[in-house]
C-alpha cells in the first residue's frame, strides 16, 4: 500500500565500488484511478520514469487519460519515460477503437511501440496486446 507521493526511497549502485549513488523511488501519487505500478531513478543525471500498467480488456479507455496527466506533467519536469504495459488493445487490429486511442496516445507523448510481432498467438488467431514503449527523443 502506498502512503504519501514517495514511498522509502531506496539506494542502489549500478558500480559496486560506488555504493548508493542512485536512488528509486515508487511514485504512488501517480498510482490512482488504474492498475499501475510507477517507479523514479536516476541514472548518469538523467531523470527517468518506469511505468507498468495494466488495462482490463472491459475496463473503460480512461486509463488512457491516467497516462496522458502523469506524462504531460513528467514532460515538465524532464524526465524520460518508459512504459511497460499489458493495455489490451490489439495494435495488429488499427480499426479498433482501444487500438486508435492507444495509438494516438503513443503519439501525442512521442513514445514508440517496441515490440512489433505478435505476443499472443494460437492455431486460430494472433494479437499484440502487450506494449512495450521509450520516449522518442526529438
Amino acid at each position: 500500500m502506498c502512503i504519501g507521493e514517495f514511498d522509502k526511497p531506496l539506494s542502489w549502485s549500478l558500480d559496486a565500488s560506488a555504493p548508493g549513488d542512485s536512488t528509486i523511488s515508487r511514485r504512488c501519487v501517480l498510482e490512482h484511478g488504474y492498475e499501475a505500478l510507477w517507479l523514479q531513478f536516476e541514472i548518469n543525471h538523467k531523470n527517468y520514469l518506469l511505468c507498468c500498467a495494466y488495462r482490463a480488456p472491459s475496463e473503460s479507455l480512461d486509463t488512457f487519460n491516467f497516462l496522458d496527466d502523469v506524462l504531460h506533467k513528467a514532460t515538465r519536469d524532464n524526465m524520460e519515460v518508459n512504459i511497460l504495459s499489458d493495455l489490451n488493445c490489439d495494435c495488429l487490429k488499427s480499426a479498433l477503437h482501444q487500438t486508435e486511442r492507444m495509438e494516438e496516445f503513443l503519439m501525442a507523448n512521442e513514445l514508440r511501440q517496441m515490440i512489433t510481432e505478435p505476443t499472443r498467438v494460437s492455431s486460430t488467431s494472433s494479437s499484440l496486446i502487450d506494449v512495450l514503449s521509450y520516449y522518442i527523443d526529438t
